[in-house]
């Protein structure tokens, strides 16, 4: 059965159905749990479009961290009622999973800028450094961007740090909203951010940069009251793949261009043109 994008499958940490799975780190069926937790099942019904045969915790470190729901076992002569045996393979595996998701959580979180939620300027850095020897190898573009909020030090003198914090955020929203899945966005420091456009040439560059320009300056905000007016200035540099080329050279070169989008009177896009 394919999933309803439509429903929402989430169950409330708080639901004692999640309490008892990681008390028991057991499998149970859709039925023994209802049974167990009776007047408490209210909320299992999102359950119930899956048709399961089987709940699983995802359990590490004594925490859980997700459900796994299996449907009907597929019958091959032998019922299609897990056995001992199999509900013991099943939770075995589920371990290795719920590890293997820890493990993921962690390293996001080692990675992501916690008040932007955008990526780290180091991890920036590494992926950067893997998609341009890729472009290089199939001969295909990438593209930098480098934005700075400009006057970014009045929302803190004038409104407070909670109004900086809250301008931040509100840039590296959009920025992230601006740009597709392969892309990577990255708060690169202070009011700086960084943006790698994967299999992008300079053109299409210059026209995200200003699509994601004029929606910031667009933005209609309110701090406390108070209307807040926001521009951003930015650098675009591009890989052809024509000459040898580090990460940190293309964001030096998009940050030169970001200097001279800043020197010639801020809230524009200017491109890397070479000394």
């Amino acid at each position: 059965m394919e999933i309803d994008e439509s429903i929402d499958y989430s169950i409330p940490v708080s639901h004692p159905l999640l309490n008892l799975l990681e008390r028991t780190n057991m499998t149970y069926s859709y039925e023994e749990l209802i049974g167990i937790l009776k007047e408490a099942a209210d909320g299992l019904e999102v359950f119930e479009p899956l048709k399961p045969s089987l709940i699983v915790p995802l359990i590490a470190k004594r925490h859980i961290n997700g459900i796994l729901v299996l449907g009907e076992r597929i019958d091959l002569g032998e019922g299609n009622i897990y056995s001992s045996y199999e509900k013991e393979q099943i939770l075995n595996i589920a371990s290795l999973a719920a590890i293997a998701i820890n493990n993921a959580q962690l390293m996001d979180m080692a990675t992501t800028d916690m008040m932007t939620k955008l990526k780290t300027k180091h991890y920036f850095f590494t992926i950067l450094t893997d998609k341009i020897e890729t472009s290089a190898k199939q001969e295909i573009p990438l593209s930098v961007l480098m934005f700075d909020i400009d006057f970014f030090k009045k929302f803190n003198d004038t409104y407070g740090h909670d109004c900086g914090d809250y301008v931040l955020k509100t840039v590296a929203d959009t920025i992230k909203n601006g740009i597709r899945a392969q892309d990577l966005a990255s708060r690169y420091g202070g009011e700086e951010f960084t943006v790698m456009l994967y299999n992008t040439d300079k053109d299409t560059a210059f026209k995200i940069a200003e699509r994601i320009r004029k929606k910031i300056e667009g933005l209609k905000l309110k701090y406390n009251g108070n209307k807040v007016s926001l521009t951003i200035s930015i650098g675009l540099s591009t890989f052809n793949s024509r000459e040898p080329v580090s990460a940190k050279q293309l964001v030096v070169e998009a940050d030169t261009a970001l200097y001279e989008s800043k020197r010639t009177g801020r809230n524009k896009t200017s491109c890397f043109s070479g000394s």
